[in-house]
């Protein structure tokens, strides 16, 4: 899916073009709506693991429904926004299991929904 290649090279123009205006994305810590959001979310996130990497799964498409399951590694290098406030960079690489579900339409993002354990991500930066 060409957003998490355009994420994973930082390059939020062309994510702009990807989403809709009006997105809606919800992860287990945000619940955001409209494309300046989605790309501060996204943009913090490539901060925060420049070296961010998506590597496909699963996939199972139904006409404007796509699900997804993805490995998504990186090295925390840059602060990255949390819950409880801004967590500055410990050097330390993580290797989690992300699932995605996204509504198109007019042939862009509208929503999408993604789910990773937490818990793990956070011990993995050693916060837990």
């Amino acid at each position: 899916m060409r957003a998490y290649q355009l994420l994973d090279r930082g390059d939020l123009e062309a994510l702009r073009s990807i989403y809709a205006e009006d997105v809606e994305m919800i992860t287990p810590d945000e619940h955001i709506h409209g494309i300046e959001a989605a790309l501060s979310l996204l943009g913090g996130i490539h901060t925060a693991f420049p070296d961010l990497r998506h590597e496909l799964v699963t996939v199972i498409e139904d006409g404007d429904a796509i699900a997804s399951e993805w490995r998504v590694t990186g090295t925390h290098a840059g602060p990255l926004a949390g819950p409880d406030g801004e967590i500055p960079p410990t050097g330390r690489r993580v290797d989690i299991m992300l699932a995605e579900f996204v509504r198109i339409v007019d042939g862009r993002i509208a929503r999408s929904v993604s789910y990773w354990d937490n818990a793990a991500f956070a011990a993995q930066l050693g916060q837990d």
